[in-house]
């Protein structure tokens, strides 16, 4: 499980993504994901991806190239505003073995990485 958090730093700091800015994103996930896999809207302005059968490995890969494409690359084009990105990851049963505290173990990772100000934290690194 990926939740991650997407903001674009402007002199006030960090704001909120325009809809056209999710939906890139969205769009993006959509292009680089399995059939299978699962992109869905989480809290307000996150997004979280679930990768059924994905090892710790594979998902870590896919979560860094997928970072790298948001941050690599303007959400819309000709911004020129940076992109904050905040992701957390966690697993089972690398990083526990209840799926109740999956969710938490990946928000918990996402806080560290926005803390951290880097783009992505597996739970498994805390």
């Amino acid at each position: 499980l990926i939740v991650f958090e997407a903001r674009i730093v402007l002199t006030e700091g960090p704001q909120t993504l325009s809809t056209a800015a999710m939906k890139e994103i969205a769009s993006r996930a959509e292009t680089m994901k399995r059939p299978f896999d699962i992109l869905a809207h989480y809290e307000t302005f996150d997004f979280a991806l679930l990768l059924p059968g994905a090892s710790h490995k594979t998902a870590r890969m896919f979560a860094q190239r997928f970072a790298d494409s948001l941050i690599n690359v303007p959400l819309i084009q000709g911004q020129t505003q940076r992109l904050l990105l905040a992701g957390g990851m966690a697993s089972v049963p690398d990083d526990t073995q209840e799926l109740g505290r999956l969710m938490s173990a990946a928000r918990e990772a996402k806080n560290k990485a926005k803390e951290s100000r880097i783009p992505l934290k597996a739970f498994s690194e805390l």
